[in-house]
């Protein structure tokens, strides 16, 4: 007989056992998961609109592209650098980190989603996984002095769930 694997049991978004610390974040994730990140495509719409994707290879040249400027250049070093700021309490390079990858930002429509998002993420995942690190994300939050975008937020899920940086 094949090994069996441990039962999740989920009440209300409330993971009762996990045997893996990336459990938790495959969760997170997941399309189904409450923040709405599966929803936004980096301007995508408007480019096929516009005809400049319009085949199989232009859209494979739209993805290079966004994973190599956008995860490769901005959001990627921004994740590891809040991942360490976050493990640390440092909070006021936290603030820094998450004003420079908003600046990095080219369109407003995306800096309003980051923000949205990483807000949505580090509200619902304090709440199934509370944390004084995130509520002290959350109360920069309150007082103005952080966003937070979306990799900041999804480096404070990482980091209060046990996930280190080369998972």
């Amino acid at each position: 007989r094949p090994p069996r694997s441990p039962v999740i049991i989920i009440d209300s978004w409330k993971l009762k056992e996990m045997s893996d610390p990336l459990l938790a974040i495959l969760h997170l994730c997941d399309s189904l998961f409450p923040i709405g990140g599966f929803a936004y495509s980096d301007g995508l719409e408007a480019a096929t609109s516009a005809g400049v994707v319009l085949t199989g290879d232009g859209l494979r040249e739209w993805l290079d592209v966004c994973l190599d400027e956008t995860i490769g250049r901005a959001e990627g070093p921004t994740l590891l650098g809040a991942w360490t700021a976050f493990q640390d309490g440092r909070w006021e390079w936290l603030s820094t980190l998450d004003e420079e990858v908003m600046a990095l930002r080219p369109s407003s429509a995306a800096r309003r989603s980051s923000r949205a998002m990483g807000l949505r993420l580090l509200t619902t995942w304090q709440a199934l996984h509370p944390d004084a690190r995130l509520a002290g994300a959350l109360t920069l939050v309150r007082d103005g002095a952080l966003g937070p975008a979306l990799p900041v937020a999804f480096a404070g899920a990482c980091v209060t769930s046990g996930v280190g940086q080369r998972a």
